[in-house]
């Protein structure tokens, strides 16, 4: 990804952050729909942010020309040089990078909830 994509992946989390913060305090304080209120708690509307940002830079990554091999380093986490994507995730499960990326994730999603009550 490059820098270009990933500020404009930025500026759509914000444009989004923007228009919930607008539809919280003018359309969603006078509607009943059990929508409306899901998206008012913070944590909430941080989730869907950060999830829609993420989307974004996929999306922005699949549609982004490969670059050419000949600049590319076999020690890129993601080089498609040498194919060797998976070589450094881990050889067992307790060093996998995949176990600790969940576990943080876990603790991320209980840390939103519990300080959003």
């Amino acid at each position: 990804v490059n820098g270009n994509d990933a500020m404009k992946s930025v500026m759509a989390g914000f444009a989004l952050g923007g228009l919930l913060k607008y539809l919280e305090l003018e359309v969603f304080k006078q509607t009943a729909s059990n929508l409306g209120h899901f998206f008012v708690p913070y944590a909430n509307q941080g989730l869907l942010i950060w999830a829609f940002t993420m989307l974004v830079l996929a999306i922005l990554l699949l549609n982004h020309p490969m670059g050419n091999n000949a600049n590319l380093v076999a020690e890129l986490t993601f080089s498609s040089k040498n194919k060797k994507m998976t070589e450094y995730l881990g050889t067992r499960w307790f060093n996998h990078v995949l176990l600790w990326w969940g576990i943080t994730f876990v603790i991320l999603i209980v840390l939103v909830v519990l300080f959003s009550m």
